[in-house]
């Protein structure tokens, strides 16, 4: 079949993975802690394997819309995650001395800034960009330095950041040729940049198939290991380190997102979670990657 022109190698070839129900989209379905997840279409490019949603939408306007404010109250668990990915970055930059400076793209409200600002012994200045308005004005509330914008419109200065991240980012965007480049183009020569992405090649996807955890109508592109890294060097980035990354999540909610995802969980009784400390903070591995890459 053919249509929308492949972002990695140009083709229009693809073949159907999986057939998508076709529900309408709103506002809610944009939140990050949900456990109602639609099935858009899933189709794989002939040319180079590249993975993407059968219908290339702009959903802008509903990240613009979005608020979640358990995501604010969970804030505690996602830094636990963020955390360490940001230490391997570290690690990566560890011979760059001086002060960083550092942008959080798709920021939310601000869990990894206000984590950057109270970090005792480093010298950061942390900026973030967020298209989230309830989002933003989180973030502002805390007196971070914040821009309500989607990244590929807002005004950066070029060659002025150490090190850009993109946590659950980059499956979101229609065209991450222009991300990248634009990231580039912030990046001072030899920046970093991080990424956290589902990992389309993982074990995870091929056991579960269409009920893996990442596949939903919000996402628009699904890269395995090499597809992400052809990606990035194509946008002028040589990638320094490529591992498995672990989700941090409230043990009720993660259930119910698989309760949501996975068939097989439906069965699970509803007080289950509580019943074993629905509360408590559980660390697994679900099927994404960690890519750290340096501009060239």
């Amino acid at each position: 079949m053919t249509g929308t022109a492949c972002e990695l190698c140009g083709s229009g070839e693809y073949r159907i993975l999986y057939k998508g129900a076709g529900e309408g989209l709103t506002a809610a379905d944009f939140k990050i802690t949900k456990s109602v997840l639609k099935k858009g279409p899933v189709v794989k490019c002939l040319g180079c394997g590249l993975a993407r949603a059968g219908e290339m939408q702009d959903h802008r306007r509903f990240y613009e819309q979005v608020t979640d404010e358990q995501y604010e109250k969970d804030r505690a668990s996602r830094l636990k995650e963020f955390q360490p990915a940001f230490e391997r970055l570290e690690q990566c930059g560890r011979a760059r001395g001086g002060r960083k400076k550092i942008l959080d793209v798709g920021c939310m409200t601000g869990i990894l800034l206000e984590f950057l600002r109270s970090c005792p012994g480093r010298e950061i200045s942390a900026e973030g960009v967020e298209p989230s308005g309830w989002a933003a004005g989180v973030c502002r509330d805390k007196g971070l330095s914040v821009t309500q914008g989607c990244f590929e419109d807002v005004p950066l200065p070029a060659g002025e950041y150490d090190a850009v991240t993109m946590f659950d980012v980059l499956e979101h965007v229609p065209f991450p040729r222009i991300f990248l480049r634009k990231a580039r183009e912030i990046l001072k020569p030899g920046g970093l940049l991080l990424i956290t992405t589902p990992d389309f090649g993982s074990l995870y996807r091929r056991l579960f198939r269409r009920h893996y955890w990442f596949i939903e109508a919000m996402h628009l592109h699904y890269f395995t290991r090499p597809t992400l890294k052809a990606l990035l060097e194509k946008g002028g980035f040589r990638v320094l380190r490529v591992q498995r990354h672990d989700k941090v999540l409230k043990l009720n909610y993660a259930l119910a997102r698989l309760k949501g995802a996975v068939p097989f969980f439906r069965f699970l009784p509803s007080g289950l979670p509580r019943a074993i400390g629905g509360e408590a903070d559980v660390r697994f591995y679900a099927g994404q990657m960690l890519v750290i890459a340096e501009r060239v």
